[in-house]
């Protein structure tokens, strides 16, 4: 029988050295809190600042399984972002509103098609004005496009979607307008959906950068990260439970730009994550480690 989490605390120790031995419970300062519903719903959670103390608080509350408020609370008890949710009687999200300090309050409103597909988010101000829309357009039950709106109705992003006769996605289209200028970038996907390239092009329609995804036994192994700038790589290794266990970036000159190790138990849980960053020009290295504490019903 899978335990259920009561808690999660996360510890974060900064140039840990050398580790020849699993370190010891609480290694550094803490670094995250959660606490969790028997539903496995997460109730709260809090960040700390480098020295352990409190930064900011999430509070989430629920009725049943659904969630209806969401509260982020500043460590001087000023609440910077407030959220409240409202459903139909079927559970669907119909409305989510944002709560300000001056009460005024954005609100989005969800409409969907028969088949519960999402058709369009609308988010209006105090004053019902549109600020942003979304709309969604599908075929035979795929997704074929994506639209969003200004608050001027000038199209600011669009997507696209294209598929094989047997309805997998092949191919991917988005395209971004800003004072006038598109940007863009289209996926490519495997007969496994899997993406396996994208290329971005600049506003003059020159192609500005290239990602590569490599797999073996449909597990992602090599990323290929190309621009004007650097040609980078990304390696991964997995153990027998698929769970990435060491993750490497090098840059051309195969110096490592970032690596992160981790340590999971049997049920998939991360234990432990070492962390190394190297830094640029005058942003020292970071190094450290994540210790997971698990606390259960």
């Amino acid at each position: 029988m899978t335990r259920k989490e009561r808690t999660l605390r996360i510890f974060r120790l900064d140039n840990p050295g050398v580790q020849n031995a699993e370190p010891a419970e609480e290694t550094g300062n803490i670094h995250n809190y959660t606490e969790y519903a028997e539903n496995g719903l997460p109730l709260i959670d809090i960040d700390y600042d480098d020295t352990g103390d409190p930064e900011q608080t999430t509070q989430n509350t629920y009725e049943g399984n659904l969630l209806v408020d969401t509260r982020v609370v500043q460590a001087d008890g000023t609440v910077t972002e407030w959220k409240t949710f409202e459903y139909d009687d079927k559970g669907v999200l119909i409305k989510e509103m944002l709560h300000y300090a001056d009460e005024s309050f954005d609100t989005t409103h969800f409409i969907y098609d028969d088949n519960g597909q999402l058709l369009s988010r609308t988010t209006v101000n105090s004053d019902e004005e549109v600020e942003l829309k979304i709309e969604w357009n599908y075929e035979n039950g795929l997704l074929q496009s994506e639209i969003r709106t200004n608050e001027y109705q000038e199209t600011i992003a669009q997507y696209t979607y294209t598929y094989l006769e047997n309805g997998q996605l092949s191919e991917s289209l988005v395209e971004e307008y800003d004072d006038g200028k598109r940007t863009w970038r289209k996926h490519f996907y495997d007969e496994d959906g899997n993406r396996i390239k994208t290329l971005r092009y600049n506003s003059k329609d020159q192609l500005i950068a290239i990602n590569r995804y490599f797999y073996e036994s449909k597990l992602l192994i090599r990323i290929e990260d190309e621009d004007q700038l650097k040609n980078n790589v990304v390696l991964l290794e997995y153990d027998d439970n698929g769970n990435v266990v060491k993750q490497v970036e090098t840059n051309k000159e195969n110096e490592i730009v970032s690596e992160i190790t981790r340590t999971f138990d049997e049920a998939g849980k991360p234990l432990y994550s070492r962390v190394f960053v190297a830094g640029q020009g005058q942003r020292p290295d970071q190094d450290y480690l994540l210790t997971y504490v698990y606390e259960y019903f």
